[in-house]
């Protein structure tokens, strides 16, 4: 059979056995679909060879395996039965594009991709449930109104979407579950995640993961909870939950950190009641014109707060964790009692950093004596340049801290601006 030979379908096509098609040949659907016979219990694996896919977004493969290599620009969820009328459940068809085909693309349409049931594996129970979970290399583009989502009461998600591989990219669609504030115990607790990566896996590495042009909001915990390197995201909106961005590394007995090198890029936050970017035990790291605004709920040092420099519950816009080589330039946040935490941190450099809040205007949990702006502790060589601060009470907090400098920095206060190459030791509370 020659290279360009086409198979035209008209009708559905029952297979009882495997199938390998020849060199480039062309399957064009017109109207059918490729079923597997009922009869038939084991799986059919229909294997390509650069094979042309002539398809609409419409399904074309019922309980069939895809493998091989293929030779179309984008492969859609409704060819395995999605229909993305945002009322349907796709959960199932849309694992099994991803599950049981080779396909490296795909598109998602200007719909509504609903997720109300739980992906089933051995290691997973309804008690953490999972919506999606891509165990592949694969990339997922959406258009402008393209989401998926979950509008279940009856299932706790603990993660929407979770990845488990390297080479993962995510770009221009929404991930969303039901409003948080209206019933937060039946909502997603983490929209987006990749497996823990602990020291009894370490050789799981996943990298290399792409997340851009994404809007990810109304979860109860975390957005966006990453245990990765050498990644990036660019244009991510996150909201309406409890912490916006958690990049996550690991840290061995040796105390030394494996994570490296992600990059956080053009990204924003808005009403997250505790974090916004939550970084723990990574290194080389850069967030670059990102922002938290209308956080109003973000507290200042709660009860807990120590003064002998343990870590405390703090909720603020920019938390860092045991990390190390961390640079934030042209970030900001507003309407935020607090800026940042840094706990046994080192190397870090804020540059161009800008918070304000009206101290006139009524914030909830703003009843502590002297809420601080920024606290650090346990940390050596932070460099602050070129900030500008809106406060009206101690700007920053320290304990057991080394090297800390404020370069061309400016404080606004309810009395005017303090400015200068250094900040002056009156607008330093040490613990």
């Amino acid at each position: 059979m020659q290279s360009g030979t086409i198979f035209r379908f008209t009708n559905d096509i029952s297979l009882s056995t495997d199938v390998v098609l020849p060199y480039k040949v062309i399957l064009q659907f017109c109207g059918g679909k490729i079923t597997k016979d009922t009869s038939i219990i084991d799986a059919v694996t229909i294997t390509a060879d650069y094979t042309i896919i002539e398809a609409a977004p419409y399904q074309i493969f019922e309980n069939i395996t895809i493998s091989g290599l293929w030779n179309c620009d984008h492969a859609y969820f409704e060819w395995f039965g999605a229909l993305g009328d945002g009322r349907t459940d796709d959960r199932a068809h849309i694992q099994e594009a991803l599950d049981s085909s080779t396909f490296p693309d795909f598109f998602l349409l200007n719909k509504t991709y609903m997720i109300n049931s739980h992906y089933v594996s051995s290691d997973v129970t309804e008690s953490d449930a999972i919506g999606l979970s891509i165990n592949r290399h694969v990339q997922i583009v959406g258009q402008s109104w393209s989401t998926i989502s979950t509008c279940s009461n009856d299932i706790q998600f603990n993660v929407l979407v979770q990845i488990n591989s390297s080479g993962v990219g995510l770009t221009g669609f929404n991930i969303t579950g039901n409003n948080p504030y209206h019933d937060a115990t039946n909502q997603i607790q983490e929209l987006l995640a990749t497996r823990h990566i602990t020291a009894s896996d370490d050789n799981h590495d996943y990298n290399s993961l792409s997340l851009i042009g994404m809007g990810i909001t109304s979860c109860v915990k975390n957005c966006v909870n990453l245990n990765t390197f050498l990644s990036h995201l660019e244009n991510v909106t996150t909201g309406w939950s409890e912490t916006g961005f958690i990049i996550r590394g690991f840290l061995t007995a040796a105390s030394i950190i494996t994570r490296t090198s992600t990059t956080l890029s053009g990204c924003y936050c808005s009403h997250c009641t505790k974090y916004g970017y939550k970084l723990m035990e990574m290194t080389y790291c850069l967030l670059q014109n990102c922002a938290v605004d209308f956080s109003n709920a973000l507290s200042p040092l709660s009860d807990t707060d120590r003064s002998d420099g343990n870590p405390c519950t703090f909720g603020c816009p920019y938390y860092f964790l045991y990390c190390s080589s961390i640079s934030l330039i042209a970030c900001g946040c507003e309407v935020s009692k607090n800026i940042m935490y840094l706990n046994h941190c080192q190397c870090i450099k804020i540059d161009t950093l800008s918070h304000w809040y009206d101290p006139n205007e009524s914030y909830p949990n703003t009843d502590k004596d002297q809420p601080r702006r920024i606290y650090i502790s346990n940390c050596n060589s932070i460099n602050f340049s070129q900030c500008v601060m809106g406060t009206d009470d101690p700007f920053i907090s320290t304990h057991n801290e080394q090297n800390i400098g404020f370069n061309g920095c400016l404080v606004r206060t309810s009395n005017g601006s303090v400015s200068g190459t250094l900040i002056s030791a009156a607008l330093i509370n040490h613990v």
